[in-house]
């Protein structure tokens, strides 16, 4: 066997010392990553909180949405009953309308009738024949 020497020993040694900081350098990127790790798990838990209140959020939309549909469910025979009785009176209306246009023109005739009446009488009067 050969023996070992001096320089062999600090080789070795030199080897090993190299590698022990290597080891050093391996555990500390090692502890950053589990830090830099650990931050985004911080920060993931923040976004799942986040997205956690936004889905209560929606949902307290939806419960309010379907409130306001069954509300509307609700009123719909009351707003089909307003809207039949808004037609019927549209309809009263223009029949009102029609019978009052009718009733200017009695009252146009009529005043045509006692003006002519009036003066009749008025020239009956003046003539002194009656």
């Amino acid at each position: 066997m050969n023996t070992v020497t001096e320089n062999d020993l600090k080789e070795l040694k030199d080897m090993i010392n190299r590698i022990i900081i290597q080891n050093e350098q391996i555990n500390s990127k090692v502890n950053n990553l589990t830090v830099e790790t650990d931050v985004i798990k911080e920060s993931l838990n923040g976004v799942n909180r986040r997205f956690d209140d936004v889905n209560k959020r929606f949902d307290d939309v939806n419960k309010r949405f379907d409130d306001v549909n069954k509300r509307l469910d609700d009123w719909k025979p009351q707003i089909t009953k307003a809207t039949d009785k808004a037609d019927k009176v549209a309809e009263k209306m223009s029949d009102k309308s029609e019978k009052v246009g009718e009733l200017k023109n009695w009252r146009q005739v009529a005043i045509i009738v006692i003006t002519g009446l009036i003066t009749t009488l008025f020239w009956i009067l003046r003539d002194g024949k009656f």
